[in-house]
C-alpha cells in the first residue's frame, strides 16, 4: 500500500510538473524580445500588404479615370502614391526626410507648368514671327525663270551661237518665262539703235506644247525716217489674221540689263524673241497673259529671214 502511494504521488508529481513547466515555457517564449519582434513584423508585414493592395487599386482608379486630360495630373498622383508606399518601408528616423522630399517634390510638379505656359507662348510667338520671315523669303526668291539666272545667261549664249537649227531648239528648251509681269518690272523699253540686230523680214511656224502647228507668225522690222523703227506682227492661223499689230516709234519691246530677251506684246499675246547671229534666225516663244496674272505658253516658233533671198 505504501508503494502503490509513493507511485501514485510520483506520478502526480511528474504530471505536474510537466504542465506547469509547459505553461512556463509558453509564457516565458511569448514574453521573450525575439518573439514579439517576429508577431510585430507579421502584424507590419499584414498591414503593408493591405495598404499596397489599395495603393494599387488607387493607381488603377487613376488610369480607368476619365476625367484626368493631362499625363502630369496622372504623372503626380502615381508619384504621390509611390512615395506613400516607400513610406511604409522606411525606419522611423528617416520619416521627417520623406516628409521633406514629398514637399519638394509637389514644389517641383508645380514648376514646370508654369515654365511650360510661358514656353508655349514662346513658342506661339516665334512661330508667329515666322510666317512674316517666310513670306519675305519667299518674295526675294520669286522668279521670273525656273532656272537661275548665270544658267539663264549661259542658256542664251549658247542660242545665239547655235549654228543649227537642231542646236537652237536645245538651247531654248531652259527659256521659257514662267512670269512675265515679274520679268518686265525691271525691263527697259528698248530704242531703235539696239534693234538694229532684228531689222528684217522673218516667217516660219508657231508650234504647241503637243508638237503641232499652231498657225504662223511674221515679224518685219525696219529703220524709218528721224530715227524711228517701224514694222509690224502678225499671227495667222488657218490662214486667217488671229493677231496683228503695226507700229512706228523710237522704241520697241523691253529687256532686262544683262540678259538678251526681248520681250514685247500684242494685246495679251506676248513674245520673247532672240536673234541668232549665226544662221539668222529669230528665235523664241509665244505667250498669253491670263486675267489672274498668270503666264501661259501658247507654244515656240523659229523664224527664218525672208527679205535677203
Amino acid at each position: 500500500m505504501k508503494d502503490f502511494i509513493k507511485i501514485f504521488l510520483f506520478l502526480l508529481s511528474v504530471v505536474v510538473a510537466f504542465v506547469f513547466g509547459r505553461n512556463y515555457g509558453e509564457q516565458t517564449v511569448k514574453e521573450s524580445a525575439e518573439f514579439k519582434e517576429n508577431r510585430d513584423a507579421q502584424v507590419r508585414l499584414e498591414q503593408s500588404e493591405k495598404e499596397l493592395k489599395q495603393t494599387k487599386e488607387k493607381i488603377q482608379n487613376i488610369l480607368n479615370s476619365v476625367d484626368l486630360k493631362k499625363a502630369d495630373e496622372v504623372y503626380t498622383q502615381v508619384m504621390t502614391l509611390f512615395l506613400v508606399d516607400l513610406g511604409m518601408h522606411l525606419s522611423d528616423e528617416k520619416q521627417k526626410d520623406l516628409d521633406t522630399s514629398k514637399l519638394a517634390l509637389k514644389q517641383c510638379l508645380s514648376q514646370p507648368k508654369q515654365e511650360t505656359t510661358k514656353t508655349e507662348t514662346k513658342t506661339q510667338t516665334s512661330q508667329e514671327d515666322k510666317p512674316k520671315v517666310k513670306n519675305t523669303a519667299k518674295k526675294i526668291e520669286k522668279k521670273w525663270t525656273d532656272i537661275s539666272y548665270d544658267r539663264f545667261k549661259s542658256k542664251e549664249w549658247l542660242l545665239q551661237n547655235s549654228s543649227s537649227e537642231s542646236a537652237l531648239k536645245r538651247a531654248f528648251q531652259d527659256l521659257k518665262l514662267k512670269r512675265l509681269d515679274l520679268f518686265l518690272e525691271n525691263a527697259q523699253p528698248v530704242n531703235a539703235q539696239e534693234l538694229n540686230q532684228y531689222l528684217g523680214s522673218y516667217r516660219g511656224k508657231i508650234t504647241d506644247l503637243f508638237g503641232k502647228d499652231y498657225g504662223s507668225l511674221v515679224i518685219e522690222m525696219k529703220m524709218a525716217d528721224e530715227g524711228l523703227i517701224a514694222g509690224q506682227v502678225k499671227v495667222l492661223k488657218n490662214g486667217n489674221v488671229e493677231t496683228a499689230n503695226g507700229f512706228k516709234s523710237n522704241n520697241f519691246g523691253y529687256k532686262r540689263n544683262d540678259f538678251d530677251a526681248l520681250v514685247f506684246n500684242i494685246g495679251d499675246r506676248y513674245f520673247q524673241v532672240y536673234k541668232s547671229q549665226q544662221n539668222e534666225k529669230l528665235v523664241g516663244y509665244f505667250y498669253q497673259r491670263m486675267p489672274n496674272g498668270a503666264t501661259s505658253t501658247i507654244g515656240q516658233f523659229i523664224l527664218s529671214r525672208t527679205d535677203k533671198f
